[in-house]
């Protein structure tokens, strides 16, 4: 599961992605200003069925943004500092 918690009262602010999804993520990165957030791991399936490795979200709002097709053995995240890449590290 993914999910944001509010840190001045820890409730829940909402779930990103539900334990359901049976998802094993390994890292997760906020973007440099906080508005995004990228998951690594195994993701389950990008729409055309292929396997997603890293997922990122609107933090603002928890719409999803993009899935990235990898095969597995991502564990950690990093973002530039300006936002506009994201680099993955693989254990293969």
């Amino acid at each position: 599961a993914v999910a944001l918690f509010d840190a001045a009262t820890g409730a829940k602010a909402r779930d990103l992605a539900p334990a359901e999804a049976g998802w094993s993520v390994r890292d997760l990165a906020f973007a440099p200003g906080g508005d995004a957030l990228a998951a690594a791991g195994e993701l389950g399936e990008t729409p055309d069925g292929q396997p997603a490795g890293v997922r990122t979200w609107s933090v603002p709002d928890g719409r999803p943004g993009h899935a990235v097709v990898w095969r597995s053995g991502l564990e950690a995240l990093a973002w530039r500092p300006d936002g506009r890449h994201l680099a993955a590290r693989s254990s293969h």
